[in-house]
């Protein structure tokens, strides 16, 4: 396991906002990036993600998350045309959980999305 990550406060009100979510709705706590970006005041996410408040902080919460062995919070936050994480998150997975791996297939990053939802439901909803 890696050592713990220290998450700025902008990502920790990221963190407490999506494990709410999920904690309300379990697997369907799925939410799209421009209205999380607009729910914290920040610009609408475009092309230019590099550059978002938002990857920076995503990033932040997959490296906390991995170093807790937790699944990645950031996977209930997707795609509005693909209804699936973005690239950054298959990035995250690959360089944290696989860095053996060149590139997942489409089956295999829909695999992965699945399952991080269920592991997300199973440990939040349990703790109510």
């Amino acid at each position: 396991m890696a050592r713990s990550i220290i998450v700025s406060p902008d990502a920790q009100k990221v963190a407490e906002y999506l494990e709410s979510r999920i904690r309300k709705s379990g697997i369907n706590a799925v939410t799209y990036y421009n209205p999380l970006a607009s729910h914290f005041g920040m610009p609408p996410v475009t092309e230019a993600w590099q550059i978002h408040p938002l990857c920076g902080i995503f990033e932040e919460l997959d490296l906390d998350d991995h170093s807790h062995g937790r699944p990645f919070r950031t996977a209930v936050v997707i795609n509005e045309q693909k209804k699936y994480p973005g690239n950054g998150f298959f990035k995250m997975v690959k360089k944290l959980r696989f860095p053996e791996k060149v590139r997942f297939t489409e089956s295999e990053m829909m695999s992965i999305y699945s399952q991080e939802l269920v592991a997300l439901e199973q440990l939040y909803t349990k703790e109510n």
